[in-house]
């Protein structure tokens, strides 16, 4: 189906897509599908252990190989290691570099005070890089490099995770499908935060899940409090959302997971903890998320959006009422050209893959719901659904870089949905599938539309 989309898209409506977006997109689409199955097969019968370092290498593989051929591919195109249009990439580059250059001049309490005057949301990873570029001598290649490595080591903990929950077959899927997912081999290759910010959630969640469902010492709260605070350095809704989500878990999962007695002394615990650790800052920077959440907030953006300069006249249509039923499946795949948007037509495999994907994510948490099992699922649901419904109601719906941070719970999801479908079941992919096809047509239409191009 997508090869008959990519052929399709420029014969009705013109305007192809430049080389670049036909050769990722076809890589991207071909590596997953193609990747996924084979390794599902040849790896069935290896040991945990084998599995893992199977896991990681192959992904730390695939990411250096990624990360080396894209900082050429944008070397070539813009005259500078960084994607198109790249205004976070370089606030990013230049911060970092700004601290590692001067900080033996200015000394490490400027440098902190620095840090400081930055958004609270974006300070994380501009420490993060100072400390990369630090031992590497800014190196743009090398930092992207670690990331893979990174993005690599986050499979085998969503492996970890998956299978305190679910089948051997399931965690194994999940851990491969997070292996071969085109977004987190594409954002390796970036310099923005989506990859440090994702494997923090994910270890914030595998940590949350060893200490409300095993029997471990106090101990494991150090790591669950350091990624949660983490999380509020990098995306202010991202810790809001995951700490809600601990306390969800506490409230609605089932009884013979944990005792009342157990959930109280751990609530007692986290909200004092909480108290502590919550400064004046991420206070401040929640309050305002809150405060621009919203329906009329969004319209507003969308009517910006349809009237800015090279805009969409049909955006002002948009909004949660459209988003929110689709938020686990878009962004469509943009497949014909369109000024200034080259980035998503890199992307453009990236989202095919997640479109459909989606349905197995969706499929799953359906069939947990009707089964009656939802409560055992509670910290993974409450994360992934948490974070999809605010992003349905903020102004980055449909930007495929605000869905990265719950893509490993995504697949996690689509693993189980995967291993859970009957035959008879399999009719509604099919039907998912025709949908898929009218719906990325017609994604066509409304960008070419609504900038007046047919």
């Amino acid at each position: 189906m997508y090869f008959a989309l990519l052929a399709l898209a420029p014969i009705v409506f013109g305007y192809p897509m430049e080389w670049f977006g036909y050769v990722w997109g076809i890589v991207f689409v071909l590596l997953f599908f193609i990747g996924c199955n084979n390794c599902n097969l040849s790896w069935q019968k290896l040991d945990v252990k084998k599995f893992e370092k199977k896991i990681f290498w192959t992904g730390f593989l695939i990411r250096a190989v990624y990360v080396i051929l894209s900082y050429w591919f944008y070397v070539e195109m813009n005259g500078e290691p960084f994607e198109f249009s790249s205004a976070d990439s370089f606030c990013y580059d230049n911060g970092a570099r700004f601290m590692t250059e001067n900080v033996s001049e200015l000394g490490l309490s400027y440098i902190i005070n620095y840090v400081f005057g930055l958004d609270y949301s974006d300070s994380g990873y501009y420490v993060y890089l100072m400390v990369i570029y630090f031992l590497t001598g800014n190196s743009i290649l090398i930092s992207r490099i670690i990331n893979g490595a990174v993005c690599a080591f986050m499979c085998v903990v969503i492996y970890r995770l998956a299978k305190r929950h679910f089948s051997e077959n399931v965690s194994r899927l999940a851990a491969i499908f997070c292996l071969f997912c085109p977004y987190f081999i594409f954002y390796c290759g970036l310099h923005l935060k989506e990859v440090v910010m994702t494997f923090l959630l994910v270890l914030f969640v595998n940590s949350a899940d060893v200490l409300l469902f095993e029997n471990k010492k106090w101990q494991k709260w150090i790591p669950l409090v350091l990624c949660g605070i983490s999380l509020f350095a990098f995306r202010t809704v991202l810790g809001t959302v995951a700490f809600l989500s601990f306390f969800a878990t506490l409230l609605f999962s089932s009884g013979k997971q944990m005792s009342w007695g157990k959930r109280i002394m751990i609530i007692v615990a986290a909200l004092g903890v909480s108290f502590y650790a919550a400064s004046d800052k991420i206070i401040n920077e929640v309050n305002m998320v809150l405060e621009s959440a919203g329906t009329d907030n969004q319209q507003k953006n969308m009517e910006w959006r349809s009237k800015r300069k090279g805009g969409n006249e049909l955006a002002k249509y948009a909004g949660a009422a459209v988003f929110a039923p689709l938020i686990f499946t878009i962004p469509f795949p943009s497949m014909v050209y369109t000024e200034d948007q080259e980035n998503m037509r890199l992307t453009n495999g990236a989202n095919y893959v997640k479109n459909i994907m989606s349905f197995f994510s969706i499929f799953a948490i359906i069939m947990m719901i009707v089964s009656g099992d939802w409560r055992k699922y509670v910290l993974i649901l409450s994360v992934t659904c948490g974070y999809l419904l605010v992003i349905a109601l903020s102004n980055f719906a449909q930007s495929g870089r605000f869905h990265v941070p719950v893509m490993p719970f995504e697949m996690m999801l689509s693993a189980y949905g995967v291993c859970i479908i009957t035959k008879k079941q399999r009719k509604f992919f099919n039907m998912w599938m025709v949908f898929m096809f009218v719906a990325c047509i017609a994604w066509q239409w409304f960008k070419l539309k609504g900038r007046g191009m047919i």
